[in-house]
C-alpha cells in the first residue's frame, strides 16, 4: 500500500483577531513544512506533496518561501 501525505505551510491568518500585529502569524511555516515533509519521506516511506508552490521558468516547482 503506498502512503500519501500532504503537507502544507501557511504563515499568515488574517481573518483570526490579533492582539498585537503579528501575533497570529507564523515565522517560519515553508522550513517548518519542509522538515515534516522531509521527516515523513525518510521515516514514514510516505510520497509528500508539498504545497503551496509555484513555477520556476524551466516549469519546475519552486516552494514559496
Amino acid at each position: 500500500m503506498n502512503r500519501e501525505a500532504l503537507v502544507v505551510g501557511i504563515n499568515s491568518y488574517p481573518f483570526l483577531k490579533k492582539k498585537k500585529p503579528g501575533d497570529l502569524n507564523l515565522k517560519a511555516p515553508v522550513k517548518d513544512a519542509e522538515a515534516i515533509a522531509e521527516m515523513l519521506e525518510k521515516y514514514g516511506k510516505f510520497h509528500v506533496q508539498r504545497l503551496p508552490k509555484t513555477y520556476n521558468q524551466e516549469g519546475k516547482p519552486r516552494f514559496l518561501p
